[in-house]
């Protein structure tokens, strides 16, 4: 490659681990933020905009979380987003925004995934990896974060809310332990 950036091929790259089970999910820790991106240094981005929407349809929620995330560097990063999601979720989609549209994942095996992601890295384009690690934990490695500019992801999940004993369904986000949110 000639290192200028190509065209618009932009690859985002969703990867499951197959069989991966909730059985035993990992919690979220007390002072653990259950959404995290930060440069590989591990200094914190700031969460510009957070926006959640849920939809619900009898025991089924639809959860989908809209990040803003700001590069504050004068360089251009990498950046590793941490999602804690709660047990029992399944991730549904994984888009970021590239040239003001959202850029669609795809579920591939974890070592294509992988492949994938470093190939479009070596051609200067846009890819983004997203990785079940334990329980419902993900990573994700964005690719690239302009200097002092944001990048917007987008993450949905599905999850499933039995009726209790009081005849309700109970749904809940996992927010707590997030810092300041501009919006």
């Amino acid at each position: 490659a000639d290192g200028r950036r190509r065209g618009p091929w932009i690859v985002l790259v969703l990867c499951a681990l197959r069989g991966a089970s909730t059985a035993g999910a990992t919690s979220i820790a007390a002072d653990e933020a259950p959404i995290a991106l930060s440069d590989a240094g591990g200094q914190g981005l700031d969460l510009e905009k957070l926006e959640v929407r849920l939809a619900a349809h009898g025991p089924l929620a639809l959860t989908e979380l809209e990040m803003t995330f700001r590069n504050p560097q004068a360089r251009m990063i990498e950046g590793k987003l941490v999602c804690a999601l709660p047990p029992g979720a399944t991730v549904s989609r994984f888009a970021k925004e590239v040239n003001g549209a959202l850029v669609e994942g795809e579920v591939v095996e974890r070592l294509r995934a992988t492949q994938v992601y470093t190939e479009i890295l070596h051609t200067m384009q846009d890819p983004a990896l997203l990785e079940q690690d334990q329980g419902n934990r993900f990573r994700a490695r964005i690719f690239p974060i302009p200097a002092n500019a944001s990048v917007r992801l987008v993450l949905s999940y599905t999850t499933l809310h039995p009726m209790g004993a009081d005849g309700q369904r109970r749904i809940s986000v996992p927010l707590r332990g997030l810092g300041k949110i501009g919006h």
